[in-house]
This record gives structure tokens, sequence and C-alpha cells, in this order.
């Protein structure tokens, strides 16, 4: 559970975002103040709040922050060529993590090791690993604490 507060000059908060550990992200918009609520995550795994299923989902990674590797996890529900990579914050490609014209359903499980593709350590940071999977793709935040 957390709790904020906004202060006496804020009538309407335009976005709460939530980042789930599931990787599910909730978007709850134009909230008033002076009010308690109460968000869950009640959407199904890899299920749009538009009810169609996914063709994927991007598992958040652990440890997180992460000093020597970190393990990154996703699901296919179908068939589909597969992009993992991973970011610096100005969207600049460091390491290219998977890519596959073609992965069959199931759970992939991947370990970074903070390193680039030319085998250099990554500095201290924030980074995005990203997975493209046919029409779906999401980026979730990553610490490199050294």
């Amino acid at each position: 559970m957390a709790a904020f507060g906004l202060g006496w000059l804020v009538n309407v908060v335009d976005t709460i975002q939530v980042f789930w550990p599931s990787g599910i992200v909730t978007d709850t918009t134009n909230v008033a103040a002076y009010q308690r609520i109460t968000l869950r995550e009640t959407a199904q795994i890899g299920v749009p709040d538009d009810g169609v299923p996914g063709v994927a989902r991007l598992l958040a990674a652990y440890p997180n922050p992460f000093r020597a590797s970190t393990t990154i996890a996703y699901d296919l529900s179908a068939p589909s060529p597969v992009r993992l990579f991973v970011v610096d914050p100005a969207g600049r490609l460091l390491r290219t993590l998977e890519t596959s014209d073609r992965k069959d359903p199931g759970r992939y499980v991947v370990q970074w090791d903070g390193r680039t593709d030319d085998g250099r350590r990554a500095v201290q940071g924030v980074y995005f690993y990203s997975l493209t999977a046919r029409d779906f793709h999401r980026s979730l935040p990553i610490i490199l604490v050294r």
C-alpha cells in the first residue's frame, strides 16, 4: 500500500501510472483530489484491457537494481519473431540479448551481465530492456550499479 499527498493547491491529478512487478502498467487519468482510491493489478497476464490476448508478456527483471548480472524473462503465447535488447535512456542500442525469426510459445529466460555488444562494461545507470514480438513491444527500466 502506498499513500500520496498532493497539497492543498491541487484539485485533479492528470495521470497516476503504476508499474506492477508482473510488467503490467496501469494508467488512471483525471483523478479528483481529496479522495482515497485503490488500484489493483486486475488484468490477466498477457491479456490487455480490451480483452484480446497478446502474443507476449515481458516480466520484471530480477534482481533490479543489479551488479553482476540480471535475469530477464518473457512469455510467448504464439509463434513469433523475437527481438530482446537493452538501450540507454536516449534509445541507443547497448546490447542485443536475443534475436530470432521464430520462437515457439513458452517462457524464455535470458541473462544480461551489464556488458555492451562489443564486450565493454556498461557504466552505472538506468537502462531499458525491450521486447518486440509481432505487434507487441514493451520496454521496462533496469538499474545497473557498479
